[in-house]
């Protein structure tokens, strides 16, 4: 109900805000008239010696309980901590309802309980009530304890009688320390009291007098020359401010594209970077595939050194690791025991297709030859090794086989053929 009763439209966009601020701040700056703080509405914090209990009074309707508005209070970690100074802090629900009070736009009353301040009752000539503050100033001394520079005063006209030409007057005093103490703490709050007042037998009405207004002595005239000074300055001050802010904002912006430029190109060197990553795996994949196998010329110089001077390839296969080769010869086991003597292959076998006829290859002539298919794996690493002067394959301890050895190896060969 509280949060309802509340409740304000406030000034539609950031231009209408800022000019309700800047006409209350101009308006704060005006000296104050002698006026009786005649509101309609208002939400009134009274002091209670430990916070303020907040009430919303609307005309001649009962006020409305809001809840407190607590002081802070010292940290319980600083507290427990020893800390000499401890922070003030306020508690949450005292923050939230200052946030709907501010939220409201109502005036707010600061009302200072009865031990707080002094109000008194005196008569003046009916002349005086136009200067009230001027002759309460000269009669702080006389109506109250203090001296005229250590309160706030106000007063209002109570009655005028026509038959004595005076005036009755009731005069509120308070100390300035206070209000200034109080005032300080609603400014944790970010609350400003628009009136001050000292409680009366009712605490819940709407102000009668306001403090605020009371003046120690009678100021001189020169303020006028310094607020129209103030009213020209100001502007062209905050002209200048917002100037600045908005060139340091477009100065951030344009370091801010630069850094995020900076960081797309930083984006594309990592790309890229990831790109030439991969291609790199991929040729060490390609390369280690190739490592796995035995390159087609290599095999097929290593298979035309093994073959005797009276073979003829018609076909030439390699499948991974595995050679196929189909030809003639004048003896296919030879052949077959030449390749088997080999070192770089193994598991080498003749086809069970083997048949033996003329050649059909003109170089020989129509000769009885062995027309034959052999298997074999060749190793992964086998190389074309170099020739000797004899014009066999040298190998790693010298030369491979002699020709009267690989002669031997084929007959053996050919011995065990069926």
């Amino acid at each position: 109900m509280s949060t309802l009763l509340l409740d304000r439209p406030q000034p539609a966009g950031a231009l209408g805000r800022f000019w309700h601020w800047w006409i209350g701040e101009l308006r704060a700056l005006l000296p104050r008239r002698r006026r009786d703080p005649l509101l309609r509405k208002a939400v009134i914090l009274l002091y209670d010696g430990t916070g303020f209990r907040a009430m919303v009074r609307r005309g001649a309707a009962t006020a409305v309980d809001l809840g407190r508005v607590d002081l802070p209070r010292p940290s319980r970690i600083d507290v427990k901590r020893g800390v000499a100074d401890p922070r003030l802090l306020p508690d949450e629900q005292s923050i939230e309802l200052a946030r709907r009070i501010r939220k409201s736009g109502l005036p707010v009353v600061l009302r200072l309980p009865a031990s707080e301040g002094l109000v008194t009752r005196d008569e003046l000539p009916a002349a005086a009530e136009r200067h009230l503050q001027h002759v309460l100033a000269h009669r702080v001394d006389v109506l109250t304890p203090w001296t005229s520079d250590q309160v706030a005063y106000d007063a209002r006209v109570t009655g005028k009688p026509s038959e004595s030409g005076r005036i009755q007057v009731e005069a509120t005093f308070a100390p300035r320390e206070t209000i200034e103490r109080l005032g300080a703490a609603l400014d944790t709050f970010e609350l400003r009291p628009a009136v001050v007042d000292v409680a009366g037998p009712h605490v819940d009405e709407l102000p009668r007098v306001d403090l605020l207004q009371g003046k120690s002595a009678p100021r001189s005239r020169w303020w006028m020359i310094a607020l129209v000074t103030l009213a020209v300055v100001l502007p062209l001050l905050s002209a200048t401010l917002i100037y600045d802010v908005w060139q340091r904002s477009f100065l951030v912006d344009e370091r801010l594209q630069q850094e995020l430029r900076l960081i797309d190109r930083k984006n594309e060197a990592a790309a890229a970077q990831a790109q030439r990553m991969q291609a790199l795996a991929d040729a060490n994949f390609l390369q280690a595939r190739k490592a796995e196998r035995p390159s087609s010329l290599v095999a097929l110089e290593i298979i035309a050194r093994e073959l005797p001077d009276d073979a003829w390839l018609s076909r030439f296969e390699l499948a991974g690791n595995r050679i196929t080769i189909t030809g003639e010869a004048s003896e296919a086991p030879r052949v077959l025991a030449l390749v088997g003597a080999d070192p770089r292959f193994s598991n080498a076998a003749l086809g069970s297709s083997s048949t033996r006829g003329p050649s059909m290859a003109p170089e020989l002539f129509g000769l009885q030859v062995d027309r034959f298919t052999l298997t074999a794996m060749l190793a992964p690493d086998a190389e074309i090794r170099p020739l000797g002067p004899d014009g066999q394959e040298i190998g790693p301890g010298g030369p491979e086989r002699s020709q009267p050895a690989a002669d031997a190896a084929a007959a053996e060969g050919a011995g065990d053929a069926p």
